[in-house]
């Protein structure tokens, strides 16, 4: 039993011709009567009455009934696959790390999601260590975080850096200060995210290499550490970018005479071309092409 047989069945029942039925599917006449024919003789049933006008017996009744949601759920599974074979369907999962993922990442995906509603989007927001097992494991498809350690397995793009910048309590002496010297810094307190976190680690590597004694407090929340610095429980360096996001009243920024760094951010996937989905390459285009249109965001 084909299923062009059957589509050809239900059309008939459906124009209530052969030659109609013919028409509408290009076919000679002589070709949907033979179709029908070897339908009735693989069932050992007649399907229609023939006639001036054919009418369909008990058994074709009973057939068109249940072949109907076949063959309309057939078609619905052939549109589905075109749709993923194109892209326009589909799940993608998302890794993003902050500020990235409240301040940069709705306004770019927000167009794409719009023009393509049959795609769900799930976006994981947290660290880049974390998403580099989720993307070995193929539990996420890409995120946008910061430089991984190196990994053969993965590929990292980079989009765009930008300056981490000291945050200090108005309550605390330097905040006094219109220039402030790394001596400065000098067994100061930091108010820090956690050890795994690219902003952390960038940090104490700098502070380490340029001599400088320090303590912790550490806070696994980017967005809570302005309230500690508010309350003057140390110091912090946050990317320049997130006071976009809020203000920060009882605190200024400081720079840091002679003491400047970055943290780059980028889009990592797996290597494995095979691992990505059509729709996940392309959103990955879309995202590469939005934080390039953002003004003020650029690789040094």
């Amino acid at each position: 039993m084909e299923l062009q047989t059957i589509k050809t069945f239900l059309t008939i029942v459906r124009l209530g011709n052969f030659q109609r039925a013919a028409n509408e599917l290009q076919y000679a006449q002589s070709s949907i009567t033979m179709q029908i024919q070897k339908l009735e003789k693989q069932l050992g049933l007649k399907l229609f009455e023939r006639g001036k006008k054919i009418q369909l017996t008990e058994a074709g009744k009973i057939f068109a009934e249940q072949a109907f949601p076949i063959i309309k759920n057939l078609d619905q599974l052939q549109n589905t696959m075109n749709d993923l074979l194109q892209g326009e369907a589909g799940s993608i999962r998302i890794g993003a790390i902050e500020p990235a993922a409240s301040l940069y990442l709705p306004k770019i995906i927000f167009p794409y999601i719009v023009a393509h509603p049959k795609i769900e989007l799930s976006i994981n927001i947290g660290y880049t260590h974390t998403f580099s097992k989720l993307i070995h494991k193929q539990e996420m498809d890409f995120a946008i975080c910061s430089v991984p350690d190196n990994d053969n397995q993965l590929v990292f793009e980079p989009l765009f850096s930008e300056p981490l910048t000291l945050l200090v309590s108005d309550k605390h002496p330097i905040s006094k200060k219109e220039i402030v010297h790394l001596e400065d810094l000098q067994s100061q307190r930091f108010v820090v995210t956690s050890k795994d976190c690219p902003y952390r680690k960038k940090i104490e590597t700098t502070l380490q290499e340029r001599g400088s004694s320090y303590s912790i407090l550490e806070i696994s929340n980017l967005a809570a550490i302005k309230y500690y610095v508010k309350e003057n429980y140390g110091l912090a360096y946050i990317p320049s970018s997130i006071f976009s996001l809020s203000a920060f009243p009882e605190t200024s920024i400081k720079e840091v005479n002679n003491l400047n760094m970055e943290i780059i951010t980028g889009i990592l996937y797996n290597n494995n071309p095979y691992v990505l989905s059509v729709a996940s390459k392309k959103i990955i285009q879309h995202i590469k092409q939005g934080f390039n249109s953002l003004k003020g965001l650029a690789l040094s």
